[in-house]
């Protein structure tokens, strides 16, 4: 598929993200003060742990992933789809062993948690869940995040603008629909992000299929050359995030 690259789609692209942005904004400004009433403040902090120590995990993630949209483009532009097609799947097969690192922490880490934390004895099975289901959900999205570059490609980031606003309705629909028709616990709020990212996830790839079709998932093309490419081009942002993880959870870590 083309690019849409004139100056309407621009604005088109700006104002929808924008959008996005407020609605994000409206729904946390609401939801946050509600899942505290619901859950209490000190079991809401563990769903801010659990999401930090998936961040320290996303760093490796980074160095792959901040710049391989890029370098898709680029390819994809030149219509040189051979090379787009060899780093889209390089990078899905990065993912794939990151994914797996990952699953395997959280499956040594989520039994110990209790080991690792300072948990009230009782939302020690709360807890020990929740980060099994954030664990979870970093998963699903990592192993799907390939196919987000084809909004980029084409220069369609409204529809990632339209898709992120779904995503956020998702999870705060059912977040409401758990505490308030099921039961207070706070691992609601972790399938609800679970749920909302597998939906999303599922849209992305069949995005995927109708903007970028050149674009197909094939295993002979996942080479290391490309892997490692994308992975010196993007070390520096793992910098960056490694600094940003840093200032914002570590210090909830440590407190607890």
């Amino acid at each position: 598929m083309k690019a849409n690259m004139g100056k309407k789609q621009s604005y088109k692209n700006i104002a929808m993200n924008v959008f996005a942005f407020v609605v994000q904004f409206f729904i946390s400004f609401y939801i946050s003060p509600l899942i505290v009433s619901k859950v209490g403040a000190s079991a809401y902090g563990f769903i801010g742990l659990a999401n930090d120590f998936v961040s320290y995990a996303a760093i490796i993630a980074t160095v792959f992933n901040s710049v391989a949209s890029r370098f898709i483009a680029n390819s994809f532009y030149k219509k040189d789809y051979e090379t787009a097609n060899y780093y889209f799947n390089s990078l899905i097969a990065a993912n794939i062993a990151i994914s797996a690192v990952l699953g395997l922490a959280g499956v040594l880490l989520v039994p110990n948690l209790d080991k690792v934390l300072s948990i009230p004895t009782s939302l020690v099975f709360d807890v020990k869940l929740t980060f099994a289901l954030i664990f979870g959900s970093y998963i699903i999205s990592l192993l799907t995040l390939v196919f987000t570059t084809s909004t980029f490609v084409t220069n369609r980031t409204d529809i990632q603008g339209i898709r992120n606003i779904i995503q956020y309705l998702i999870r705060f629909a059912l977040v409401v629909v758990f505490l308030n028709l099921i039961s207070v616990r706070i691992y609601w709020v972790a399938l609800a992000t679970l749920i909302a990212t597998a939906v999303i996830s599922i849209m992305n790839m069949s995005l995927t299929k109708r903007l970028t079709p050149e674009l197909k998932i094939d295993p002979s093309k996942a080479k290391r050359k490309y892997a490692v490419e994308l992975a010196k081009s993007g070390s520096w942002m793992a910098l960056t995030s490694i600094s940003t993880v840093l200032l914002r959870g570590l210090d909830l870590t440590v407190a607890n």
